[in-house]
């Protein structure tokens, strides 16, 4: 698998999916304009322990459990019941991520 294959990322702010080689970059440029534009500062992601997952020889799939904290304006918020999924793919020694999606729950 090459640096350069195909990414997918799915979140809950424009242009909400992203789907090339530099989806990755995109996805965190778009999350930076989109908090900055929502007065957001201060981001903690934290992640629990996998909820559902699945191995084959080369490819692989997580669910786990997520949080996010972060101030809004300078008053704190909390999402506690988010999850972040997983796509991997083997390569070499090591499995990358192919896709992977948040929700808030």
């Amino acid at each position: 698998m090459s640096e350069r294959e195909l990414i997918s990322t799915i979140d809950e702010f424009p242009p909400r999916d992203r789907h090339d080689a530099d989806a990755c970059s995109r996805w965190m440029n778009d999350y930076r304009a989109d908090a900055k534009k929502d007065g957001i500062t201060d981001e903690i992601m934290t992640f629990g322990i996998p909820l559902q997952g699945g191995i084959t020889a080369v490819r692989a799939y997580v669910v786990v459990p997520a949080g996010y904290e972060f101030k809004k304006n300078g008053k704190l918020v909390r999402e506690t019941r988010s999850l972040h999924t997983n796509a991997l793919q083997k390569s070499n020694a090591w499995r990358r991520i192919t896709g992977w999606s948040w929700a808030e729950r």
